[in-house]
C-alpha cells in the first residue's frame, strides 16, 4: 500500500519528540502525523506487536477493501488506511492520542478522546457530557514546552491501571505500608492536579462555546461545591471515584518520561 504524502510528512520536531516519548519495542509511544483535512499535526499512540492481542493483530491481515461487502464498513472502521499502512510498514498499531491545537486559554493542545475513567472524573466534578474539542475546530500550534507539559500530564493521569502497589504491600512491615499509604496519598493530589490542568480549560471552552451558540445551560446543583469537596477528599484517602470502583495506584507504566 502505498503511503500518502501526509502520512509520510516529516515532523519539525522530531528530536523533542523522541527525547519525551522514545520509540521502544517493549512499550507504546507516540508517533507524529499531519492531518491534511484539518491542517493540523496529531500524535497517535503506537503499540508494538509483541503487546497486541492475537485477535488485534488478525484484523490487519487483509485490507478492507478485500474483503466481502457486507463486511467492508465494519473492518474499516476498527483499522482505517493509515492503521493498516503502519502496521504492514512498521509493525505499529496506530491509535490517535493528541492533537496540536489550541488557543490562549487552551495550550499545548487537545485529547483526541476521552478515557472512561476521566470521563468519570468529569462527570463527579460537574461536567457530564463534556466531550473532547473536535479537531480542526482550533488553530494548529507547534509541539513546544507547553504541548510537552500537557503530553506528559495527561500520560500520567490515564496510566494508572490496578493498583500494582498492593503486591508490593501485602508482605511489607505495618510502618512500611503506612509509608506507602502517604505516599499513594500524595500521588493521588498530584493526580488530581493533572487532571485539573488537562481537563478543566476544555471544560470552560464548552461552556464558552455553549453560550455562544445561544444554548441553554442548567444552573448548577444545590450543593454542588460540598459535593465536589467530599468526593476529592474521598479519592485522595481512598484512590476512588464514583462510579468507577477502581483505586488508583502510583506505580504506573509511564511511556512518556
Amino acid at each position: 500500500m502505498e503511503p500518502r504524502a501526509e502520512w509520510v510528512k516529516e515532523f519539525p520536531w522530531l528530536t523533542r519528540l523522541r527525547e519525551v516519548s522514545p520509540a521502544s519495542e517493549v512499550t507504546d509511544y507516540l508517533w507524529p502525523r499531519w492531518r491534511a483535512d484539518h491542517e493540523q499535526w496529531w500524535l497517535y499512540r503506537v503499540t508494538p506487536a509483541s503487546l497486541l492481542t492475537k485477535d488485534r493483530i488478525a484484523q490487519f491481515a487483509v485490507h478492507w477493501s478485500e474483503l466481502p461487502k457486507a463486511e467492508q464498513q465494519g473492518r474499516k472502521r476498527f483499522v482505517t488506511d493509515y492503521q493498516f499502512w503502519m502496521w504492514h510498514t512498521h509493525r505499529l498499531e496506530a491509535v490517535p492520542f493528541w492533537i496540536l491545537q489550541g488557543s490562549e486559554v487552551i495550550q499545548g493542545g487537545t485529547p483526541f478522546s476521552f478515557t472512561e475513567y476521566e470521563r468519570r472524573l468529569m462527570e463527579a466534578e460537574g461536567y457530564e457530557g463534556a466531550e473532547p474539542i473536535p479537531p480542526g475546530l482550533l488553530p494548529n500550534i507547534p509541539f513546544d514546552e507547553r504541548a510537552v507539559s500537557a503530553i506528559i500530564a495527561r500520560d500520567k493521569l490515564i496510566r494508572f491501571g490496578g493498583n500494582l502497589d498492593a503486591m508490593k504491600k501485602a508482605n511489607r512491615p505495618e510502618a512500611l505500608r503506612a509509608a506507602d499509604e502517604l505516599a499513594e496519598q500524595e500521588y493521588r493530589k498530584k493526580y488530581l492536579e493533572f487532571h485539573h490542568q488537562t481537563m478543566a480549560p476544555q471544560a470552560a471552552f464548552w461552556g464558552w462555546f455553549a453560550k455562544k451558540e445561544a444554548a441553554h445551560l442548567p444552573d448548577a446543583p444545590v450543593g454542588l461545591a460540598s459535593q465536589l469537596a467530599h468526593w476529592q477528599d474521598d479519592f485522595i484517602q481512598t484512590g476512588t471515584v464514583p462510579g468507577a470502583g477502581v483505586p488508583t495506584s502510583r506505580t504506573i507504566q509511564v511511556a512518556v518520561r
